[in-house]
């Protein structure tokens, strides 16, 4: 497994040309979770040789009421912040394939139960909790100049509360 991960793909590309993909890119994804929930992920990267580092947000958009009563109480939902590292595949002269891994912070806010202590009837109807989740991705980029690439990717999470998977599609975007 080791070894997988420490190889590169033969490819056609010189070297220099591979660097030129060495970058700080902010990407925007959209998607859709294994339970048909809709998600949405933004974050930045960068890219060094083969590895990547990033830092990328990731939510769960969920129904909720519309007419809440105290516009303060938090939305219910899911989402995580992702710390990730990561290895690159480069192929042909504009395609990548990206496998990495790292740490999240997950933050659910449900809804409390009527019969739970603390519950009010107007105020304090929900409840934010927050752990550490183990965030999975696999990505296809495929770059359409030097700074610009569409994305296909699916991302997983497995935590306490909620673990998910997902298949986004989205920009990323170079700042240099």
């Amino acid at each position: 497994m080791y070894n997988l991960l420490n190889c590169t793909l033969v490819s056609a590309q010189s070297s220099s040309e591979r660097e030129n993909r060495n970058n700080l890119y902010m990407m925007m994804e959209f998607g859709r979770t294994n339970k048909g929930i809709s998600a949405v992920q933004g974050g930045v990267s960068l890219q060094l040789e083969n590895n990547y580092f990033k830092i990328k947000a990731s939510s769960l958009i969920e129904p909720y009421e519309k007419d809440r009563r105290h516009k303060d109480d938090p939305v219910p939902g899911f989402s995580d912040l992702n710390f990730i590292i990561g290895k690159t595949y480069s192929f042909f002269n504009n395609q990548q394939f990206q496998v990495g891994t790292g740490l999240s912070l997950v933050n659910e806010v449900v809804q409390q139960r009527i019969d739970e202590p603390g519950y009010y009837t107007y105020h304090n109807k929900y409840k934010e909790h927050f752990t550490f989740g183990l965030p999975v991705e696999l990505r296809y980029n495929f770059f359409i100049n030097q700074g610009i690439a569409l994305s296909l990717s699916g991302h997983g999470n497995a935590n306490p509360f909620r673990s998910y998977c997902s298949a986004s599609f989205g920009l990323m975007v170079g700042m240099f």
